[in-house]
């Protein structure tokens, strides 16, 4: 750091030689430059340090304005300028004059009002206790007013700390405000051995959404495939079999798996319906909008008149179990049976009610019709596995009888 050592003035030195010597002694000290801006506190700094460098070595006020004005750099030399042409002279323009110039321009009173209302709302948050009191002092200046006494200080730091630390710094606060802010950082070490409830459940609630990532659910991204969407919630519920979630869970992780215009609908929603707590009250919600009654009526209708035709047994027990996901306090007995074929429904309807009962005797009675149709074909002299075909129906390879695609025969 540069050394300066005042000299007493010499009476035989002419103005310009103590201009001169006044000048470079200022030098030495290596004052800040100031190029306008709009950072306020900045601006507020320079003014600090030329203050404090004027307390160092005393001047006259048009000496500290021509020693201010040479400090000025960029854009704020030109503001100089202007307010010397329209102030007037400098020579008589004191260091408070220009002060109040400057900082009318580079921190308006409306920054200053700005700046006593965050001191006014000033909060730790996720500030240290060191981050937050160097913070404090900052912006106390801007206040002073609303801290009148050491005591009026203290309640005001205190009361932006934490609760987590105030609870603790209420009977161990100090009189004096640098002894309250000890207080507080020997608390806050404190406070970090103890278990935090809060990051305990965030780290629970990170486990379980990597949990669910795990298990690959399926997204949504809005549309018109009404069976899409029926397929995604059911995806959803299946998912939250696997892993146990409370309600609010759910919510989130379903909400999270929309997309594109699915999400748009959630926002919406939300925004309309206010929070939704619960996995049931969501589902209702998003099936009124992406799988609307009229849809449920017609996959009712589909299924009332659904028919086995040329279906195998279990591509027919596929598409019923696929249609009664959309119903219910429907008959099994009764629709399976009306919807197979006329030749299986007399051989084992009586005395059976459950569905996988019905399915089960179809695949017999229709492996049995195979299996008669097998037997026709020998004695007819048709073999046609002997003759290089794999299917009894229509004699073409690559596919069973079960699974012709053709009418019996």
């Amino acid at each position: 750091m540069a050394q300066f050592t005042h000299t007493t003035p010499n009476p035989k030195e002419s103005d310009r030689e103590r201009q001169y010597r006044v000048f470079m002694d200022f030098l030495e000290i290596q004052p800040l430059t100031y190029n306008g801006g709009l950072d306020v506190e900045e601006s507020e700094n320079w003014v600090f340090e030329m203050e404090k460098t004027f307390n160092v070595i005393p001047y006259d006020e048009p000496t500290k304005v021509k020693l201010a004005a040479f400090m000025l750099k960029s854009d704020a030399y030109l503001w100089w300028i202007d307010t010397k042409e329209r102030e007037g002279e400098v020579d008589t323009c004191t260091w408070e004059r220009f002060k109040e110039l400057f900082l009318e321009k580079y921190f308006p009173m409306a920054d200053r009002d700005r700046k006593r209302e965050e001191f006014l709302h000033l909060q730790q948050g996720d500030m240290t206790v060191r981050e937050y009191a160097f913070r404090f002092e900052r912006l106390i200046r801007y206040a002073r007013e609303y801290v009148p006494s050491e005591r009026e200080k203290n309640n005001r730091f205190v009361h932006g700390l934490r609760p987590s630390i105030q609870a603790i710094m209420l009977c161990g606060r100090g009189e004096e405000y640098g002894q309250t802010v000890n207080a507080a950082e020997m608390t806050e070490k404190l406070v970090k051995r103890l278990p935090n409830p809060k990051e305990s459940d965030w780290r629970t609630q990170s486990r379980a959404f990597k949990e669910f990532l795990q298990l690959q659910p399926l997204t949504f991204n809005g549309g018109v495939d009404s069976e899409e969407a029926a397929n995604w919630v059911y995806g959803m519920e299946r998912t939250f079999g696997v892993i146990p979630h409370d309600e609010p869970t759910k919510v989130k992780l379903a909400a999270f798996l929309l997309k594109g215009n699915a999400h748009l609908w959630w926002v919406d929603t939300k925004e309309r319906e206010g929070e939704v707590g619960t996995w049931e009250c969501f589902k209702e919600l998003f099936l009124k909008k992406y799988f609307p009654k009229t849809e449920r009526y017609r996959k009712c209708y589909e299924l009332k008149y659904l028919k086995q035709g040329d279906m195998s047994v279990m591509e027919y027990a596929a598409k019923f179990e696929k249609l009664c996901r959309y119903v219910q306090d429907f008959r099994v007995k009764k629709e399976v049976g009306e919807g197979l074929r006329p030749s299986f429904v007399a051989a084992f309807m009586n005395g059976i009610s459950e569905f996988q009962e019905v399915f089960d005797k179809a695949e017999t009675v229709e492996f049995a019709e195979e299996c008669m149709l097998a037997d026709n074909n020998k004695q007819k002299g048709s073999d046609p596995i002997s003759a290089g075909h794999g299917c009894y129906n229509c004699g073409e390879i690559g596919h069973k009888i079960r699974n012709c695609p053709y009418f019996r025969k």
